[in-house]
């Protein structure tokens, strides 16, 4: 399961998939304004995560580039998921996942939206409304004020 969506899961009990997330579609059970919330702060985290893995790598391409320039032999750069995964791609997926959820957090810092927030209660996955305040759930296991 990917990082963010693994994540997420942890604290949303409807079943939902990727298209969920790309398309803005709330799962059932989901108010859609909070769905709204949820995605489009995993795919910032994602494209977040995306420009630092990116960063990352440009040196080790441009070494690569350098390397068939003169004959020498390019080392092979292992596959995603197999086990053998360079650290910049775990660094981008811890990354992701600690955006994600200060991204959140950040939205439930700034209180109750004053509209289309009327369905979203206490018991609402991942971000509710208790006492007339926003609430994000807090992701198990994670420093939220460190840095991958």
């Amino acid at each position: 399961m990917p990082p963010v969506r693994a994540a997420a899961a942890q604290h949303c009990a409807a079943a939902w998939d990727r298209a969920h997330v790309w398309l803005a579609e709330a799962p059932p059970g989901v108010q859609p304004g909070a769905w709204d919330v949820v995605a489009l702060a995993a795919l910032a985290a994602m494209e977040h995560a995306r420009r630092h893995l990116r960063a990352a790598i440009r040196p080790a391409a441009a070494e690569g580039a350098e390397a068939d320039a003169t004959g020498a032999a390019a080392r092979p750069q292992p596959e995603v998921g197999s086990g053998e995964e360079v650290p910049q791609v775990e660094m981008a997926k811890a990354r992701a996942v600690l955006e994600f959820w200060q991204r959140l957090r950040g939205f439930a810092a700034l209180g109750v939206p004053r509209r289309g927030w009327d369905e979203v209660g206490s018991d609402h996955p991942i971000l509710s409304v208790a006492d007339g305040r926003m609430r994000c759930a807090h992701p198990a296991g994670l420093d939220m004020d460190g840095e991958p």
